[in-house]
């Protein structure tokens, strides 16, 4: 054999061996957990073959984070789920909590007639309150899944919830507001709960009520006490509808993260903060603190294919998404080789889905940040859209639906001796309304300036109309987070009540940026712990103009452009009781959260996976004062080219960190304390206690 035939040889196998290499199926086996996710991401993309096998190895993977990603990536290919339910089935048992949600609520899913089977396995988890409260997505997909089954013990099993625990979250039982059938039989115990249950369990009351009745009718017990004898579900509006126009910021329900601004000179409705980042692709709650919807409903004239479309402005291609669905189904999503970036353009959501005649729900569902959406057109499939001439606007009005309220702040979480514009919202139920106050109330230490009431007056054919209102933080404020209450009175009577969490920023101390590998950064990377007195070392407070709308501090703001960087942050903070409490972290990229030198968040930066994975863990606080002692690791990616070159970064170097009695639940007693300064570090107001 001559030497030439062997390096040929050679080289084809060194050849054929790079391109396994380059396989999915050899990742799974040889690389490492991000790798491994990344995998599950585009594994759907290939053949049906090649998705059983890989998906069938991934389902087993040691890690659960691999496990939820395989179970998400297997809910995007229903071709392989005959094949493939039985590995999901055996995670339902999985020892971490998780990974049997998410298993459940995928088996729910297309259940078949094994649903009772799934049902009542999620039944049982979920009459664990910190399980069903840490899983929400399974909730809601439970009581959908027996709503669409008829099942009429879901509605006493929602109502029994709401009876018992008073932090239980809303949203994941919307579904059972639309059974109205199975609803009808229970109106009496909707009515009691309006009498006597939390304020949370009352509007879920008024919203039930509402939708058997077929009208708002009032926020007191007395207005609901006979039957209007209004069709359950009517829409109150002209006509059916064919086609239509409807501005986005006319979500008949608006949840946090979305708002309504003006943005580019348009008002609309944008996404306050989204997932972004590596994990987006989850589409789930587990990719920020708030997943937010705009819901709207419209009624058909007759069943028939429809065309979907969207006026949208895009920020770049890490803000060039949101999810869309019609009756709970997908219809669509952007695509990158589409996208048109800062400027306004119709976009289309869906070519031709068939809808009934009759009601409908459509909902923006929060995917990235940096999108924007003006409105949104529903027009027969078979007929040509003019963009410069699209159909009349419909107010969509619904008296099958109360009135509600949403809110748009400046900031989040606002800085000391600082006042914001907060705006209050209304969107009415039906035409009769014209006019109305709006109440705010605000819990110290906030303060609400020239008053807390004002005037909401409806624009003929608009049915929003909002109220502003001017909010200052003192100070000497301490920083938590509160829960202010707007109420829409019309006629001496309560329209409407919506609530919305504010807070004041942390007094965070910082090093600045640090050039990983430098002896200081490295030697305060090895520490665990920090005492205010080693602040008169080169600490200074974090800048003011480094916090964004979002809660977020924003490195890049206030340093401008940093690589392979680490910064170093303390504050204090005050626990008012001993318990339980749930960390909310989100960060990009990497770095710990110690408390009194004991680690209770974050992760290390080989499992750096972008801003939008939301690390939740639990956190044992004991009464008193405690140190908290953070630093946030930026990764030394080359800027980007291309498309993506006006980045500046592939992340953003940002870090949000919320201590909560539960995700979608405050602790008011936790509260950040000025932190006392040493000589060295120039005057700052004096301690609050």
């Amino acid at each position: 054999m001559s030497a030439l035939t062997v390096l040929v040889g050679v080289a084809v196998i060194g050849l054929l061996f790079w391109r396994i290499t380059w396989t999915p199926e050899w990742t799974i086996l040889t690389g490492n957990e991000r790798a491994r996710l990344e995998i599950c991401r585009t594994v759907c993309l290939k053949r049906a073959w090649r998705v059983r096998a890989s998906l069938r190895v991934l389902l087993r993977d040691k890690s659960p984070a691999v496990r939820i990603a395989a179970v998400e990536a297997l809910n995007r290919r229903p071709d392989v789920r005959a094949r493939l339910s039985a590995d999901a089935a055996v995670l339902v048992s999985a020892p971490e909590p998780d990974v049997r949600a998410r298993a459940l609520e995928y088996l729910l899913s297309g259940a078949g007639d094994d649903w009772k089977r799934w049902a009542e396995r999620a039944a049982a988890e979920l009459a664990d309150p910190e399980f069903r409260h840490s899983h929400p997505e399974l909730t809601r997909a439970y009581v959908q899944t027996l709503v669409q089954h008829g099942d009429s013990s879901v509605v006493g099993w929602v109502l029994d919830l709401l009876e018992r625990d008073p932090e239980q979250q809303l949203e994941p039982l919307r579904p059972a507001t639309a059974a109205t059938e199975l609803a009808r039989p229970l109106r009496e115990r909707f009515l009691a709960l309006l009498r006597s249950g939390s304020e949370r369990a009352r509007s879920f009351a008024i919203a039930s009520l509402t939708a058997i009745d077929g009208a708002m009718r009032g926020y007191a017990a007395e207005d609901w006490v006979s039957p209007s004898g209004v069709a359950a579900g009517a829409i109150d509006s002209s006509e059916l509808l064919t086609r239509f126009t409807v501005e986005a910021e006319w979500a008949f329900d608006i949840r946090p993260n979305f708002e309504i601004d003006v943005h580019d000179g348009v008002e609309c409705l944008y996404l306050a903060e989204g997932a972004g980042g590596f994990m987006s692709w989850l589409q789930r709650e587990n990719s920020t603190v708030d997943i937010g919807t705009g819901r709207f409903t419209f009624a058909l004239e007759k069943d028939g294919n429809y065309q979907v479309w969207l006026r949208c402005w895009l920020e770049n291609k890490c803000g060039n998404s949101t999810g869309m669905q019609i009756d709970g189904n997908e219809i669509g999503m952007f695509s990158d080789s589409e996208d048109v970036f800062r400027t306004w353009h119709w976009q289309l959501a869906s070519p031709g889905i068939h809808l009934t005649a009759g009601r409908h729900t459509f909902d923006l569902m929060a995917f990235e940040d940096g999108v924007f959406v003006d409105k949104f057109v529903v027009l027969p499939a078979e007929e040509k859209f003019n963009l410069e001439n699209p159909p009349p606007l419909s107010p969509l009005f619904d008296a099958s639906l109360p009135s509600s309220l949403s809110f748009t702040a400046e900031m989040q979480h606002q800085l000391r001796g600082t006042t914001q514009k907060l705006t209050v919202w209304v969107r009415r139920n039906t035409e009769g309304v014209r006019q109305g106050r709006v109440k705010l109330t605000v819990p110290p230490p906030f303060e609400v300036l020239e008053g807390n009431e004002a005037d909401a007056v409806f624009a003929p054919g608009v049915p929003v109309a909002r109220s502003t209102f001017l909010v200052r933080v003192p100070p000497n404020a301490v920083a938590g987070e509160v829960e202010a209450r707007a109420e829409f009175v019309v006629n001496g009577k309560t329209a409407a009540v919506g609530t919305v969490f504010l807070g004041v920023q942390f007094d965070w101390w910082t090093t600045g940026p640090l050039t990983s590998g430098q002896p200081r950064c490295d030697a305060l990377m090895r520490q665990t712990d920090l005492q205010p007195a080693e602040l008169a070392d080169g600490w200074s407070r974090y800048p003011a103009n480094g916090y964004d709308r979002y809660r977020r501090l924003n490195f890049e703001m206030a340093y401008g452009q940093s690589s392979g960087k680490s910064i170093f942050l303390y504050t204090e903070i005050d626990v008012a009781q001993e318990g339980d409490y749930l960390s909310l972290l989100t960060m990009d990229d990497a770095g710990p959260i110690f408390i009194d030198g004991r680690r209770v968040a974050g992760r290390s930066t080989g499992e750096a996976l972008g801003e939008g994975l939301l690390m939740m863990q639990p956190c044992h606080l004991t009464a008193g004062r405690h140190r908290v002692f953070t630093w946030v690791w930026q990764s030394p990616a080359d800027d980007p080219v291309g498309p993506d070159a006006d980045r500046h970064t592939y992340n953003n170097w940002v870090f949000k960190w919320l201590l909560r009695a539960s995700r979608h639940a405050i602790a008011p007693g936790i509260r950040g304390l000025l932190v006392p300064a040493s000589p060295a570090t120039g005057n700052v107001p004096p301690r609050q206690s």
